[in-house]
């Protein structure tokens, strides 16, 4: 998945004219982390089915199913941030941006074809044993931590609503410099 991810990614990078620099040149790095992100969601949630019991087929049709929308939802708001990055007046940054961006979807779209079906492939099969072991019920510390997300609710919007509005002025204030001759000293 995350092979193929690259390969196709940068392979469109080169067909559509990119130039590999030095940010381009990152771009497979982040596909990694987006094709491994892709791809556990989807293998956890098929052997947390498999271990309750549910065969192989109708495992891999819940976890596509139940992975569908948070998967879509990260990865286009992943593309979306790459493609942010097009608007810099920076070309190598501009291009690392659509490229990564293009890379992030196309990532998620490998995970639901490749993967779906080698899924199918995967001769799993749970010990008895293991399924006694199964723990799929929240800690006392994971509801603490909800509740007080709850209850504190209000305060944790507003809190972030100013962080974000005072980074939003300051962002403004960011000047690009980015004349490598500048750099030197003129001696």
């Amino acid at each position: 998945i995350i092979f193929a991810s690259i390969i196709l990614t940068m392979g469109a990078a080169g067909w559509m004219g990119f130039e590999i620099n030095n940010l381009t040149g990152m771009v497979p790095q982040f596909m990694i982390a987006i094709g491994i992100a892709d791809s556990v969601h989807l293998l956890v949630t098929f052997f947390v089915f498999r271990k309750k019991g549910i065969q192989s087929k109708e495992a891999v049709r819940l976890s596509l199913v139940k992975n569908f929308r948070p998967t879509i939802l990260t990865s286009f708001s992943t593309a979306f941030g790459f493609f942010s990055f097009a608007s810099a007046g920076i070309a190598p940054i501009s291009s690392m941006g659509i490229i990564a961006g293009f890379g992030a979807l196309l990532a998620w779209l490998i995970s639901y074809l490749l993967l779906g079906p080698l899924m199918l492939s995967l001769k799993y099969n749970p010990k008895e044993s293991m399924q006694s072991n199964i723990k799929l019920t929240p800690s006392v510390g994971a509801y603490a931590v909800a509740d007080l997300i709850n209850k504190y609710r209000f305060l944790i919007v507003s809190f972030f609503i100013l962080v974000s509005i005072f980074n939003i002025y300051y962002i403004t204030k960011i000047e690009v410099d980015s004349d490598p001759v500048a750099y030197f000293d003129k001696s």
